[in-house]
């Protein structure tokens, strides 16, 4: 049987909070020795809003709502860029309110047969299952969660679900979800940081972990 390739990859971290978007400007990035002074002339600006602030370098993507900044990588050979990028911005905006920080490993795989991609379906929801009431049962989404051995609250969960282009490719996530506090507080801004720094190779490595697991259960 087919085995699957690996043909996307994607870092995306994500922090919960109260922010202000037109801040996040290429420019004060640069200015703050967090990025090259080139890199924010070179700087592809979707928007700059009180509201909401989309821009993007050449190896990140950097979206900022009120609620909600998160910084993407789908370069492997840059996440820890993107990571010490976040860790510098809460670094210096340590004052601001947060409460949550996800790290979302994502990959897509293609399958290099229809019925290899299939199985994978089969195998996460028997199609035993449902063929009695349903009429060519297919998966759509399966999601697991895990609790967290660290001693931190939150939460891993792993997302799989097909492509529905045609095609035999599938999305998997792990998301390491971290809950700092129930309200957006500064304290937990400075705890990111922290985070990020100490507990980097334990998420890396657990994604990888779970990741590999995802792709040996169809061999």
């Amino acid at each position: 049987m087919a085995t699957a390739q690996q043909v996307q990859q994607e870092l995306a971290l994500v922090v919960l909070g109260a922010f202000n978007p037109s801040i996040f400007q290429p420019s004060w990035f640069a200015q703050e020795d967090l990025i090259r002074q080139e890199e924010a002339e070179a700087a592809k600006i979707e928007i700059i809003h009180p509201e909401v602030t989309v821009f993007e370098l050449d190896w990140l993507r950097l979206q900022v709502t009120r609620d909600r900044l998160a910084v993407h990588s789908r370069r492997e050979s840059h996440y820890e860029a993107t990571r010490d990028l976040l860790i510098g911005t809460l670094d210096l905006l340590r004052h601001m309110p947060t409460r949550a920080l996800g790290v979302n490993h994502d990959l897509v795989l293609e399958y290099g047969s229809q019925d290899s991609f299939n199985q994978l379906g089969w195998e996460l929801v028997p199609e035993d299952k449902w063929t009695p009431v349903l009429q060519r049962p297919g998966m759509v989404r399966v999601e697991e969660q895990g609790e967290r051995t660290d001693g931190y609250d939150g939460y891993v969960r792993v997302r799989i679900e097909p492509i529905l282009d045609g095609g035999t490719k599938v999305l998997c996530e792990v998301n390491d979800h971290f809950n700092l506090s129930n309200e957006n507080i500064p304290s937990s801004t400075v705890t990111m940081g922290v985070l990020l720094k100490d507990e980097w190779r334990n998420i890396s490595e657990r994604a990888a972990q779970i990741l590999q697991h995802v792709k040996g259960l169809i061999r």
